[in-house]
């Protein structure tokens, strides 16, 4: 049953951190897109299916990482994403929304790094939150 009381972290996830972060979780999912072009162009696929396939892959790897469990760069750095509200796992909704802002807004998402509960904006329109991890506590 959700609650009305906010889960705001008792450590405050710093600026570097999430940069240190989203960083490796960047260049894993650059990796992934580039490895599974060269196996498309390997195998000689000229369709446009699994090109798509490819970008899709490539495009969730954080929101269903993030859903499902940790990124890479998560783990590595001991934080996760968790509802704001609830304190819960996100969903994918929120999961692929708070993505779709990550990803849009880029490093001027970095202006709007809120130092009172540590949220940054694409966080607040998904209203979600990253915490230090239940297992690095």
């Amino acid at each position: 049953m959700p609650t009305n009381k906010k889960a705001i972290p008792s450590t405050i996830i710093s600026l570097s951190r999430r940069i240190i972060c989203s960083t490796i979780d960047g260049v894993i999912a650059v990796a992934l897109v580039f490895g599974l072009a060269m196996t498309i162009d390997a195998i000689g696929w000229g369709a446009p299916g699994p090109r798509l396939l490819m970008a899709f892959i490539g495009l969730s790897y954080e929101p269903l990482c993030s859903k499902f469990g940790r990124t890479v760069g998560q783990w590595f750095t001991g934080v996760q994403v968790r509802n704001y509200k609830t304190g819960k796992r996100i969903n994918l909704y929120e999961a692929y929304l708070r993505y779709f802002f990550k990803v849009t807004l880029g490093w001027k998402g970095l202006i709007f790094h809120d130092e009172t509960d540590g949220r940054m904006i694409h966080d607040r329109f998904a209203e979600t939150i990253l915490e230090v991890s239940q297992r690095s506590k």
